[in-house]
């Protein structure tokens, strides 16, 4: 967080890892083998597309209004 200056790219930076990984591993969990090689990208973009709708909204909601109360948190 302290390399990189600019807001838009901390907020990219930040939320692109969980969605992606929770993307990529959650459809595992629902499958069977048999079920993998047919449903697993089907399964992929729409956890993917939750994932990234909630994060996406939610995340960036809570970064600002973090950001946002730090000073005064921070302060003795």
């Amino acid at each position: 967080g302290k390399t990189v200056k600019k807001t838009w790219l901390k907020i990219v930076l930040g939320e692109l890892p969980p969605i992606l990984v929770n993307a990529l591993i959650v459809p595992l969990t629902f499958l069977s083998a048999s079920d993998v090689k047919t449903a697993y990208w089907l399964n992929v973009a729409l956890v993917g597309a939750g994932q990234a709708a909630v994060i996406l909204t939610l995340g960036t909601l809570l970064y600002f209004l973090v950001d946002r109360s730090k000073d005064r948190l921070l302060k003795p």
